[in-house]
């Protein structure tokens, strides 16, 4: 993963990227915004956030365990091709 040190693409939420791992209705939206994305910028915590999300799904029943799963290597991969914001004293 790399860092970003300046706004270098847009920011996406990990709601928008469960989007890009996990068929919803907004999914074709969120492919579309994708490729028209530079560099996809993510904060720190976005792992941690998502892993949650896939959880949520799969103990809600939208979600088996081998959906969950390609659904966490598909985050993965975004997550390791995206710049990552790392936190800092300087707001």
């Amino acid at each position: 993963m790399r860092t970003a040190t300046t706004t270098d693409g847009w920011f996406w939420d990990t709601s928008a990227l469960i989007l890009l791992a996990v068929e919803q209705p907004g999914s074709p939206a969120a492919r579309t915004l994708q490729r028209h994305t530079a560099r996809l910028v993510l904060w720190w915590g976005t792992r941690i956030e998502a892993a949650g999300a896939l959880a949520r799904l799969k103990r809600e029943g939208a979600l088996d365990a081998d959906e969950a799963g390609r659904a966490s290597r598909k985050l993965d991969a975004i997550c390791d091709s995206s710049f990552e914001v790392q936190p800092t004293d300087d707001v």
